[in-house]
């Protein structure tokens, strides 16, 4: 799971991520040839602007053609980059290793445009393959493996590099066989062709760097190449680049929100479209004039400069013919910039068919907890809402909903489905739900509010959204597609997440934000298995608390029945842990 990349003044922010790579690499033995395991690799990548993750694949893959993800992001100037972040786990079970040799492994740091392009048009893997020395462009940080019975660190421009930093973590006392002891603070500094490495505070060692970041991209990446390998493990937390400060000129006119709405004929879209302006660092510029230009569509302003922010915005109309209106940014001599708005046919009133608890679609509803309104013609648009200040906003896109008169906090509309947040109301029992937007008012749907209503989030029917301390998803092996997850062991503290538990000590009122480790105000309990479960929950967004529970000692392999209780009410039946060995 990755936090979408943030973009402040010279600073990059990747965030929190993991990686998890196994197996070989092996290609299937027809044409036209493909990866017959694509989680023999696996990366995240951002330009400052955009982030994407993927895995193993290759130009003849039958889904066809090169990797236009890779391909779509941008570049940076990284020439004078700081690279630092935590690794928290990591664990690299290379079949090879006990005799010397190296099939898996880790790696953090920076690769220039050209290198993802090359990897682009044949496999993914190409990102951390062999590479001549020097070349203008390659990937240059620090790499993790297993050989000889110790996790060790190397630092390298190139892999034939005579003087590649090294460190031996065994020895170091940082790891354990294959995996690591601590958590592993790093800090990589790229400047004037050299790149220099400290580890938890301490500086390892530097080399020469040949390769070109003029055009750079930040990178994390995994690679296993061996068939006989098991799953590795990479968790990272507070992984940020920060650049030179100084503003430069304009280098990239970039889409910050608003793309890709739908509103009804003659109708206003729910969000301002927003263009940012930054330079080759990536440091927001104001002051430079972006001007909107309208299809059919009306756009006002037609033009503003950028803020302190870096942003510009404008609000559009759509004109009388459904279809689809583009709106185009630009800004002095950099390449313009697209924005589609999807305008349909005029919609009907609103018409709520069901209202539902917002985890796992119970009848019940409670104050301050999550709630979802199923329906049609909801909304015009499709859009999720940021918060508006210290709060989730009362109405958005000309969207808003009442309850027992009250207005809700909205999150997310769409023309089928509301997610909001249940506002502060003592009453009990039936409760009347109506949706306003500008296509007119609902219908009177009457919602069963309790004072507790309590609801886990779900990965499925049976399991529950379940986590790891180390950021693993929690569950039987194959649970979801494409995803590593892994049961729990007994004695583990592992994350559960719900909603409906009642108010938290110190109160915080529906729809603000969590701003200290408030608990619930009720005891809540837990059972796994059977088995009475040490619990604590915390509210860490509007309407969600996490609970943090440790998993019973003694319990079997296998599925074993997992609730929470507060008060007079428990969460959904049915729902499963799953224990390993």
């Amino acid at each position: 799971m990755f936090l979408p990349v943030s973009l402040l003044a010279g600073t990059i922010t990747l965030g929190t991520g993991g990686l998890s790579v196994f197996g070989g690499n092996a290609d299937s033995g027809s044409s036209p040839t493909y990866v017959t395991n694509p989680d023999s690799f696996a990366f995240v990548m951002t330009d400052g602007i955009t982030t994407i993750e993927g895995q193993q694949r290759r130009n003849t893959d039958p889904t066809g053609g090169p990797n236009r993800v890779l391909e779509a992001i941008a570049t940076f100037d990284g020439r004078q980059t700081t690279i630092s972040g935590t690794i928290s786990a990591m664990t690299i079970p290379d079949s090879e290793g006990a005799a010397g040799g190296h099939s898996q492994a880790f790696a953090i740091g920076m690769c220039t445009g050209g290198w993802r392009d090359q990897a682009a048009g044949t496999y993914n893997l190409n990102l951390l393959a062999s590479q001549p020395a020097p070349a203008k462009d390659g990937f240059a940080g620090i790499a993790f493996g297993f050989r000889n019975g110790s996790l060790f660190m190397t630092g390298y421009d190139y892999d034939a590099q005579p003087s590649q930093i090294f460190v031996d973590l065994g020895e170091a006392g940082l790891a354990s066989g294959p995996s690591l002891k601590t958590a592993l603070a790093f800090t990589i500094v790229y400047s004037s062709g050299t790149m220099s490495v400290s580890l938890n505070g301490g500086q390892v060692g530097a080399v020469p760097t040949s390769h070109d970041f003029s055009g750079a991209l930040v990178v994390a990446m995994g690679a296993s190449v061996d068939p006989g390998n098991g799953v590795g493990t990479m968790s990272f937390s507070k992984l940020v680049a920060a650049t030179p400060s100084t503003v430069g000129a304009p280098a990239l006119l970039y889409s910050v929100s608003g793309n890709q709405q739908a509103v009804a004929v003659n109708g206003a879209v729910a969000q301002p479209l927003v263009a940012g302006v930054v330079d080759a660092t990536r440091n927001p510029v104001a002051g430079v004039l972006v001007s909107f230009a309208a299809g059919d569509a009306t756009a006002n302003p037609a033009s503003m400069p950028t803020n302190s922010l870096g942003q510009a915005s404008t609000s559009v109309i759509a004109g009388s013919a459904p279809g689809l209106a583009t709106v185009i940014a630009s800004a002095g001599n950099l390449p313009p910039l697209s924005f589609n708005v999807n305008v349909t046919s005029a919609a009907a009133g609103p018409v709520i068919t069901s209202v539902v608890d917002g985890a796992a679609f119970g009848g019940k509803i409670s104050s301050g907890g999550w709630a979802t309104i199923l329906g049609t013609n909801l909304s015009a648009a499709t859009a999720t809402v940021s918060p508006n200040g210290a709060s989730l906003p009362i109405g958005f896109g000309g969207v808003s909903v009442s309850i027992d008169g009250n207005p809700a906090f909205i999150y997310y509309i769409s023309p089928t489905q509301i997610n909001l947040i249940v506002p502060d109301d003592p009453t009990d029992g039936g409760v009347n739900v109506q949706v306003n937007s500008p296509a007119g008012t609902s219908n009177v749907f009457i919602a069963d509010k309790e004072d507790f209503a309590p609801a886990l989030f779900l990965f499925n029917s049976k399991y529950p959204a379940a986590v790891h301390a180390d950021g693993t998803l929690l569950g039987p092996a194959n649970l979801l597609p494409s995803v590593t997850t892994q049961p729990a062991k007994t004695g583990e503290v592992v994350l559960l997440f719900g909603t409906g538990f009642g108010s938290s000590n110190p109160a915080i009122p529906a729809g603000q934000l969590a701003t200290n480790d408030a608990q619930p105000a009720q005891p809540v309990t837990a059972t796994v298995g059977g088995v009475p479960a040490q619990v604590q929950g915390y509210l860490i967004s509007p309407g969600q608390y996490q609970f943090n529970l440790t998993v019973p000692s003694n319990l079997p392999p296998g599925d074993a029945a997992v609730s929470l209780s507060v008060v007079n009410g428990t969460t959904q039946s049915g729902l499963m842990l799953s224990i390993g060995q």
